[in-house]
């Protein structure tokens, strides 16, 4: 490594372990309230980006019901031995 490379790395690990490189304190808003609690911003968060399913209606019960069971056949008939005759 040149001279100028060295040095220029060595003032990048010097500055990474100086105070002024800490981390900030996230601070975001919860239900309107300013928080910096971590936990509660990782639960907000994923509750935003992977929301709780809702529960289904009759139409999707009974939809999932006959793919399930279509692919349930097609296994049955894909490992099941030919018949000879």
């Amino acid at each position: 490594m040149n001279g100028n490379a060295n040095t220029a790395f060595k003032e990048l690990k010097k500055s990474a372990n100086s105070s002024q490189a800490a981390h900030p304190k996230m601070e975001i808003k919860v239900d309107g309230a300013l928080t910096t609690d971590s936990a509660a911003i990782s639960t907000r968060f994923a509750e935003h980006f992977f929301p709780i399913e809702g529960v289904s209606d009759d139409s999707h019960r009974k939809t999932e019901e006959s793919v399930k069971s279509a692919l349930l056949e097609a296994e049955v008939e894909s490992t099941s031995s030919p018949t000879i005759t």
